[in-house]
């Protein structure tokens, strides 16, 4: 392996960090004891600069992005280096599910038969009227057909709440690990 530069970042497979290299875990280090490191990183990962330490980047949970300007989807998005953003979970609400429709019928214990069964959404459903606190079931149908589904309670339960959901995308677990001995970089 060749020399690294002092702060370069790679990722090793093995079940340490090499020596001369430092875990990418936000781990708080001492000024004194790695002066190059932070000549060349300096307070870039630090929440609250001190005289005395510095912190390296956290990949703990995390991807790496590069710096700069990403269009697509609804606009523009600035990526600052040292700058962390995303979130584990998201709870997800009416504002984000796209216009669309169920067959969805609402089955009336106390009324036998096709008249017994009220199809919802139609033009004037109320949503929020449908509670699993009613005594009865609801089943999702197929066009044309019979209840084949029998959804769970929190289906209508949790309307109008944000129920989070992870949000990772799949993962490898390898350390990222900064170098704190090696080449100084020369600056362009």
């Amino acid at each position: 392996m060749s020399d690294p530069f002092v702060g370069e970042v790679r990722i090793f497979a093995n079940t340490y960090v090499p020596d001369g290299w430092v875990p990418c875990d936000g781990r708080v280090l001492p000024i004194l004891s790695y002066q190059a490191l932070n000549a060349v990183i300096g307070n870039l990962y630090t929440s609250n600069p001190s005289s005395t330490t510095f912190n390296v980047p956290n990949l703990n949970g995390r991807i790496a992005i590069a710096p700069g300007v990403a269009s697509g989807g609804a606009g523009t998005t600035s990526y600052i280096i040292g700058h962390t953003d995303g979130v584990d979970s998201v709870g997800l609400d009416v504002n984000h599910i796209p216009s669309h429709t169920h067959q969805l019928q609402k089955k009336n214990t106390n009324v036998a038969g096709p008249s017994g069964k009220t199809a919802v959404p139609n033009i004037v459903s109320d949503l929020g009227g449908l509670s699993t606190t009613d005594s009865v079931s609801y089943s999702a149908l197929i066009p044309g057909g019979t209840p084949n589904t029998t959804l769970h309670p929190s289906t209508l339960g949790a309307f109008g709440g944000a129920v989070a959901h992870e949000n990772r995308q799949p993962y490898l677990g390898l350390y990222f690990a900064i170098a704190y001995t090696g080449l100084f970089p020369v600056q362009p």
